[in-house]
């Protein structure tokens, strides 16, 4: 079993380099990073070069920039993913090193929904506060959720608003009314 981060990037190789950075840093190995960037950018090649001989790593490179807070990646990362679990994240987001591990060890078959506690920055102030995370809109973010690829079916992000990681879940959920949901309340993921 294996969880699939899909992080959208652009312009911003000091953030793609750290959450990279706290990827490949996971205590456990059963994971797979698919970085789509919205067209190629200054440093985009420095970001990823210290990772670009793990084989966990794929890089998607967008023909076009779509300017949509990173949705159009993330869409198209979730109809290249692979793996049983996937992560739809940020380049500005970072994880602990046991996040991988932690997520995976609530899993059982009646799973199809995680999520943790995070750690968020006030909107740019430098403040960051931890948020005892629940399924309501303001109150989770895109990152700190996985959600088992099967059961996403064709649901892809709104490209158009804003708020899609709300939406996406708010339907992922609705959809799949009988599917397990567990938390594991460690904080274990920085929203910036």
């Amino acid at each position: 079993m294996k969880i699939e981060f899909i992080i959208p990037a652009y312009g911003r190789p000091n953030n793609l380099i750290m959450i990279l950075g706290s990827l490949f840093s996971q205590t456990n190995p059963n994971f797979k990073v698919h970085v789509v960037a919205d067209t190629k950018y200054d440093g985009f090649d420095w970001a990823i070069s210290p990772f670009q001989h793990d084989d966990r790593l794929q890089v998607t490179v967008l023909g076009k920039r779509h300017n949509d807070w990173g949705h159009t990646p993330r869409n198209v990362g979730l109809d290249m993913a692979t793996e049983e679990w996937v992560v739809l994240t940020g380049d500005d987001n970072y994880y602990a090193p046991i996040f991988v591990e932690e997520f995976l060890s609530v899993v059982d078959d009646k799973t199809g929904f995680v999520y943790c506690d995070m750690v968020h920055n006030g909107h740019n102030s430098n403040m960051y506060r931890p948020v005892m995370c629940k399924i309501k809109h303001g109150d989770i973010d895109m990152g700190n959720f996985m959600t088992r690829r099967d059961l996403v079916g064709d649901l892809r992000l709104k490209t158009d608003e804003f708020s899609a990681d709300w939406l996406f879940i708010r339907d992922y959920l609705s959809h799949n009314s009988g599917v397990g949901v567990r938390k594991v309340h460690k904080w274990l993921y920085v929203h910036n």
